[in-house]
């Protein structure tokens, strides 16, 4: 279902409104690359630029996912197989060893495992993602943007992805504007969701498990 410009609006305000009493109440701090609490569920890293994101378009030809779509919504859901990692565009697992190397930096206290899982998902105009988590347990989650935002001075923050996490005694948001190559990886138990976009939008998604140090 597309979303009209209202209803689009009314989603946006909702946030809004939830985000500005954060920023009021102090509840809220400016994103850094790596966001936790004392808990290591709480973990989100940001900042990340893979430059070979072009060759993950391909998963949006049909001939590379066999499957496509809707999927709880609006948008397009593309999967291979039984959800398997695209390994006929990322023979090396580039990616994936882009993705270890990021943890590294961190300096979180963790080890990457397999792949679960990896999907592709195209968001139409007017589409969103709810508020949600993939998996608890070990387990990370880690979303790639392929496309550039539309955004106006009326939506300003269309398509950017949240995340909410439980800070101190408060709940904690950070918010990451799409930008090709942009990833953000964090533990598969941290809620998030995007706000509705104006223009055509495309993610890849990819779980993978994870061990404690």
């Amino acid at each position: 279902m597309k979303l009209n410009p209202q209803q689009a609006r009314n989603i946006l305000d909702e946030l809004e409104e939830s985000y500005q009493y954060h920023v009021n109440t102090g509840g809220f701090s400016e994103p850094t690359r790596v966001r936790a609490s004392d808990k290591l569920e709480t973990w989100v890293i940001t900042d990340n630029f893979y430059p070979e994101y072009k060759k993950f378009e391909k998963l949006f030809d049909d001939k590379i996912y066999d499957t496509k779509k809707a999927f709880e919504g609006p948008y397009v859901f593309y999967t291979q197989g039984e959800m398997e990692y695209p390994d006929s565009i990322d023979p090396e697992l580039d990616f994936q060893k882009f993705i270890k190397k990021c943890i590294i930096e961190s300096e979180l206290p963790i080890t990457m495992g397999k792949c679960l899982k990896a999907w592709g998902l195209k968001y139409p105009p007017g589409s969103y993602s709810g508020m949600h988590c993939h998996q608890p347990g070990k387990q990370l989650t880690c979303v790639m943007f392929l496309d550039n935002e539309v955004v106006s001075e009326q939506y300003p923050l269309a398509g950017s992805l949240v995340t909410l996490q439980p800070f101190e005694h408060d709940i904690n948001h950070v918010r990451v504007k799409p930008t090709p190559g942009g990833v953000v990886i964090m533990d598969g138990r941290v809620f998030h969701g995007t706000y509705p976009t104006i223009s055509d939008r495309r993610v890849f998604v990819c779980d993978f498990s994870y061990e404690i140090n």
